[in-house]
């Protein structure tokens, strides 16, 4: 569980005002209003990941999300109106503080739609309280990062500057890193993210104590965009207000095939390190987050796991982690999700800017769900193995029923679905065909070095069904088991009708590239266990 520290447990965020800073103090804060009525008012800027209406804070059990479901397909940004909260014709939405924010008003389906600037904003960008707090900074981005176009026009570097304090969780998923670099690198997103600074230095406005802020943006095109939306439906106006957007499809963007996130705080991984992706805090421990406290500057920051945000580009592209070469030292970072029960605890963490004088632990935001299909990106991992398949084919009687590449599940206090680099670790299925008999193949991508598993041939007539049963629960015992083919369920599921086999001994340099004569070499010993 995580909590707000100054919350009362299960409160309903019912209205999102103005944001305000005190002006003898650099933080922003966002008016809040909670149910039931409470002392607490207000958020600070790190809080935005978590900052929609309706949504429950504190929660003590599941909840349901609030609101009518829709679904839309954007046609265009550019042909969206702008209006306050207090022009929707929705009686109970125009009430308190939430009437002078500003929305983006448009017609689908026969329906006015008045969307919030900021939950546009909030699920585009503001996805971890580093973002949030990066985005209010006048070109925060370049302070950060620094973009370095290679003779390869498919092939973009992205430099973590010295000062750069992306957390390290981010730095080590890729699809995390995947929608960094789309914020990053499409000119037309770049300069939405932009656009947020610029209105607040354009926009902002003072009393006698405070600076303060209708937040808006300028929004990128989102050209057939599709939207999962929760909201306030009134049928008799036919209005529907936007309280929540729960997932985001077929997001356009225009970003090199390979970005590479060059990282001086990565040791890359050589054979024997043992070095794992941090995943953040141990699974169930609670965490309570104190907005009055800073957090220390010793470089790990707790990752905290929210409401899901499914994400999913028209065009994925690929994202690497890279940094100085290591050598190997058989000792690897401590997953704190291995943690035994013994050792959890309540934590208090701090989701704001670390300072050396901090003296919480560092926590920020994990929602986001990448669901795009992304899976041919990881194809090239397995040259050698299509080298061999290709070759096995021109063997008589040997011919290909299907196949297909997987990526192995994420599961919770496990890190071997990932490579080193935070990449996802693929499995190529091939079923096959020798003189009637099926057999299956099967090849796990082990190019990070974290172990050697040979590949998998089994000989176990199944029917399509069969196989879409057998391969999930394979792949997740995979896992579980630290990528060793799980033997007790191989034998109980196939009996004695599978071998393993050994790769070639010729690797190049340690990766996975082989002369041709070993391919065939290989091939034969497949083709000779397919009798």
């Amino acid at each position: 569980m995580t909590r707000i520290k100054g919350i009362i447990n299960n409160s309903k965020l019912t209205e999102i005002g103005s944001f305000f800073r005190r002006k003898t103090d650099a933080e922003w804060r966002i008016n809040v209003g909670l149910e039931p009525a409470q002392k607490k008012t207000f958020l600070s800027l790190s809080q935005l990941p978590l900052v929609a209406r309706k949504k429950v804070l504190n929660a003590t059990e599941g909840t349901y999300p609030a609101g009518y479901p829709k679904h839309i397909v954007i046609d265009g940004t550019h042909l969206w109106d702008i209006a306050r909260v207090s022009d929707c014709p929705i009686p109970v939405v125009r009430a308190g503080d939430n009437g002078k924010q500003w929305c983006f008003v448009f017609e689908q389906q026969g329906i006015h739609f008045y969307l919030p600037q900021l939950e546009l904003a909030r699920v585009l960008f503001f996805h971890h309280a580093y973002m949030a707090r990066l985005a209010m900074l006048n070109q925060g981005i370049s302070k950060e990062f620094d973009v370095e176009h290679t003779d390869d026009p498919d092939q973009v570097n992205i430099h973590l500057l010295p000062s750069c304090s992306l957390p390290k969780f981010i730095r080590a998923d890729y699809s995390l890193r995947r929608i960094l670099a789309w914020i990053i690198l499409d000119p037309e997103i770049r300069q939405s993210f932009d656009s947020i600074s610029g209105q607040l230095l354009n926009d902002c406005y003072e009393t006698t104590h405070y600076f303060l802020w209708d937040f808006r943006f300028s929004p990128p095109r989102l050209e057939q965009t599709q939207l999962d939306l929760r909201g306030h439906f009134d049928k008799e106006r036919k209005v529907f207000f936007v309280y929540q957007i729960h997932g985001v499809a077929a997001l356009p963007g225009h970003c090199p095939k390979k970005v590479n996130f060059i990282d001086p705080a990565y040791t890359e991984n050589q054979p024997g390190s043992g070095v794992l992706a941090p995943q953040g805090v141990a699974s169930g421990t609670d965490l309570e987050i104190d907005e009055d406290e800073n957090p220390g500057a010793d470089g790990n920051t707790k990752k905290i796991d929210v409401e899901i945000l499914t994400f999913e580009f028209a065009e994925p592209f690929e994202t690497t982690r890279k940094g100085r070469e290591g050598t190997a030292s058989g000792k690897g970072e401590q997953d704190e999700n291995d943690l035994p029960l013994s050792e959890r605890t309540t934590v208090s963490v701090s989701t704001d800017e670390t300072t050396v004088q901090g003296a919480l632990p560092s926590a920020d935001f994990d929602g986001i769900e990448d669901n795009s299909d992304d899976v041919h990106l990881y194809a090239g991992r397995f040259d050698a193995f299509y080298r061999m398949i290709d070759k096995l084919l021109t063997l008589p009687d040997c011919e290909r029923v299907t196949a297909t590449l997987r990526r192995l599940p994420a599961l919770k206090r496990r890190t071997r679905h990932l490579l080193s680099d935070g990449n996802p670790r693929c499995i190529a299925f091939q079923l096959l065909q020798r003189k009637g008999q099926q057999y299956a193949l099967l090849e796990v991508d082990t190019s990070d070095n974290q172990t050697r598993l040979s590949t998998l041939l089994i000989k176990q007539p199944m029917t399509a069904s069969e196989w879409v049963a057998f391969l999930p629960e394979l792949e997740t015992l995979l896992v579980k088991k630290s990528l060793s083919w799980p033997g007790s369920f191989l034998k109980t599921q196939c009996s004695n009708k599978l071998e393993r086999l050994s790769h070639p001994k010729t690797a190049v340099d340690g990766h996975s590239f082989f002369d041709q004569e070993a391919i065939n070499r290989w091939a034969e010993r497949v083709y000779a266990a397919m009798r």
